[in-house]
């Protein structure tokens, strides 16, 4: 069961590479559930992470996706992630 999850952001030359569009989602056994959307169009590069909560969860894999151009400003295709840790309730 997951309630928690944060997603720390690579750092390149002292800017921070946060996503400007992801998701997270959990599977259900049937499909992919949909647990959160950031939407941020102008992006920043002073995020270190995201820490999101929700109401918790069973599941037994997690993804985080990001659509095509949803990177960081200066270069969307990018997805960057240095590290993603998951809580319990």
């Amino acid at each position: 069961m997951i309630a928690r999850v944060d997603v720390y952001w690579a750092r390149s030359r002292e800017q921070f590479q946060a996503s400007r569009r992801y998701r997270l989602e959990a599977w259900d056994g049937d499909g992919w559930r949909v647990l959160f959307v950031h939407e941020d169009p102008a992006g920043t590069v002073h995020v270190t992470r995201h820490s999101v909560s929700f109401v918790p969860v069973v599941t037994s894999r997690l993804r985080v996706l990001q659509p095509a151009g949803g990177g960081p400003l200066q270069r969307p295709d990018l997805m960057w992630v240095a590290e993603v840790e998951v809580y319990g309730p």
